[in-house]
């Protein structure tokens, strides 16, 4: 807490206040900024099945391989550099072709034949929090209410397709537009729909539902 990074921070502050917070204490509202932390581990963690295919990565020169390799060694212990150098020498295990590498496999010292390599591209995935927040749905619902978490796709789901889309979200407009005086209930279908929650209004938590609902989906039965 006394570091002068003021990002560093304000990201100590973050979590100190969602522990809090999930143990039901009362906290600055300030310091959980809108869960916005919470909001970025959800939307990387939707990100990730529209992550593009990766192509090869580019070849290394000798250069680079021998930096690698050598970058690796003064990581090592002792043991582990006198065992290379037992071994290899000035010859690293691994070189260059025309189209990718070539590599030795070593078995008890002794180094085998060069052997044909692929040359993937990773992209890494991790640090990824799932659901950090949920807690405090039942811990302290006055700043997380996950009443329409519970409540499901399917009010907002206007046309009955299964997902909530711009179509929903158009039909919803115009009938919020059309009952925007209109008290709802069940004998005009809660606003043709419109009105979400049934508390007998459009207003607008109805509509911040249905901005949140975009892209739910679910299963509908099949009666």
């Amino acid at each position: 807490y006394k570091k002068s990074d003021p990002n560093a921070r304000k990201r100590q502050r973050y979590k100190a206040a969602l522990v809090a917070a999930q143990a039901g204490l009362d906290v600055n509202a300030d310091d959980l900024d809108g869960l916005a932390a919470s909001q970025s581990q959800i939307a990387r963690m939707e990100a990730v099945p529209d992550m593009p295919d990766t192509k090869p990565a580019a070849l290394m020169t000798d250069q680079d391989l021998l930096k690698r390799v050598n970058d690796r060694l003064n990581r090592s212990s002792k043991s582990v550099k006198d065992r290379y150098e037992a071994v290899y020498a000035d010859n690293p295990p691994i070189r260059r072709t025309t189209n990718g590498y070539e590599a030795k496999i070593t078995l008890r010292g002794v180094p085998g034949d060069w052997h044909a390599v692929d040359t993937p591209h990773y992209s890494g995935l991790g640090g990824i929090e799932l659901l950090q927040a949920l807690p405090l749905c039942i811990t302290n619902p006055g700043i997380l209410d996950c009443t329409w978490a519970r409540m499901g796709c399917e009010r907002p789901d206007m046309d009955h397709n299964g997902r909530v889309d711009d179509v929903d979200k158009g039909l919803f407009n115009t009938a919020m537009a059309k009952y925007a005086d209109t008290a709802c209930n069940a004998e005009n279908n809660w606003c043709n729909k419109a009105d979400l929650d049934h508390t007998g209004r459009v207003d607008a938590t109805d509509q911040a539902f249905m901005d949140a609902a975009e892209g739910c989906h679910y299963t509908k039965n099949s009666d």
